[in-house]
């Protein structure tokens, strides 16, 4: 996969999915610069602007790392109760 400046801002494929529900998405993603970004979102937890936080790394491996901790801490958390 390469990084195209022209695309700046835009993904460059498709996301792939860990923890429960398919809770995080990691993507690649286009820069002004020489390499593309990897993107971790968390479509569970929300910024201040109520968009899906994320988290940006230099490499697939460390955001498929990233992705993989927080699913596992995710699958981890015991439920709670709603009464």
């Amino acid at each position: 996969m390469r990084n195209n400046p022209k695309l700046a801002g835009k993904r460059a494929g498709k996301a792939r999915f860990f923890g429960p529900y398919s809770r995080f998405a990691v993507y690649p993603m286009h820069t002004r610069f020489e390499d593309l970004h990897w993107v971790v979102s968390d479509a569970d937890t929300l910024d201040q602007f109520g968009l899906p936080d994320v988290v940006i790394f230099g490499t697939e491996a460390e955001a498929i790392a990233h992705a993989r901790k927080r699913a596992a801490e995710a699958e981890a958390a015991e439920p709670f109760d709603i009464d």
